[in-house]
C-alpha cells in the first residue's frame, strides 16, 4: 500500500475540472465492471455539470487524494455524516486510496461527535466500505435520469 504517500487536502473550485475527469473515467471504466454501459453512460454524465460539483465542494467537506502530485481519488462528508461520495482514479485502484480517505472522513466525523457514518455505496463500492468496517443496511434501487441502479444503504459506528 501506498497510502503513506498520499497528500490530502480540501478541493476548491479551481478542482472541477480534474475532479469531473477522475469522475467520468472511473465510473465508465471501472463501475463498467458492476453496471450496464447504459447505465454508466447516465450515470457519467454527471461529470457535464459544474454548478454541482461546486455545490458538493462549498456544502460538503470534500477531500482530494493526490499522489504524486496526481489526483488520485477523492471524497466527501455530508453535515449529517454521511459519505456522499468516494471515487479512485482507474490507475490508483488497490492502493490505498480509498482507505485513507474513508479514514479521514471518519476522523472529521468523529470530530463532529458523530456517533456514526452512513453511505449508499455502489456495487463496485460496497467491498471497500465493508473492508473499512461498513455493515449492510439494506439493498436499494435508485433511479438516475430513467436508469435504474442497484446500490446499499451501509453503516458504520463510531
Amino acid at each position: 500500500m501506498m497510502s503513506d504517500l498520499l497528500h490530502i487536502r480540501l478541493a476548491k473550485k479551481s478542482d472541477i475540472p480534474a475532479i469531473c475527469a477522475l469522475f467520468r473515467e472511473t465510473v465508465l471504466t471501472i463501475n463498467i465492471r458492476d453496471y450496464t454501459s447504459e447505465q454508466v453512460s447516465v450515470w457519467a454524465l454527471q461529470a457535464d455539470f459544474d454548478f454541482l460539483w461546486l455545490e458538493k465542494i462549498t456544502e460538503t467537506h470534500f477531500l482530494l487524494a493526490f499522489m504524486d502530485e496526481e489526483l488520485a481519488g477523492f471524497a466527501s462528508l455530508t453535515d449529517s455524516c454521511n459519505v456522499e461520495m468516494l471515487y479512485t482514479s482507474k490507475v490508483h485502484q488497490g492502493r490505498g486510496v480509498a482507505k485513507r480517505l474513508i479514514t479521514e472522513l471518519e476522523a472529521e466525523a468523529r470530530h463532529r461527535n458523530a456517533e456514526w457514518l452512513v453511505t449508499d455505496a455502489s456495487k463496485t463500492a460496497r467491498p471497500v466500505f465493508e473492508k473499512m468496517g461498513f455493515t449492510l443496511v439494506r439493498e436499494q434501487q435508485v433511479e438516475l435520469r430513467g436508469a435504474v441502479f442497484t446500490n446499499y444503504k451501509l453503516m458504520k459506528d463510531l
